[in-house]
């Protein structure tokens, strides 16, 4: 008689947990990555600079994490949706 699985029993991602936000920011962390990488190899070519190594690390550091981060949510949440 009542439908088991009711309307406002669905999920709903907010906006900015989305797919396509989450792949944008996915994007933007491999670009800062890829820009610290760069960092670490123009700093370490001049030995005055080697002790400014750890500004570039911190970026990779915190880019990877992100990165890890929003990759975990993104699959965790397709399994669950796909498991369904």
């Amino acid at each position: 008689m009542f439908d088991q699985s009711p309307v406002f029993r669905k999920e709903i991602v907010p906006w900015y947990d989305g797919d396509v936000v989450c792949f944008t920011l996915l994007l933007f962390l491999s670009l800062v990555f890829l820009f610290a990488c760069s960092g670490i190899s123009a700093a370490s070519e001049v030995p005055d600079n080697h002790h400014f190594l750890w500004l570039p690390a911190l970026l990779i550091l915190l880019s990877a994490s992100g990165f890890v981060s929003i990759t975990l949510r993104l699959i965790r949440r397709n399994t669950y949706r796909f498991k369904k």
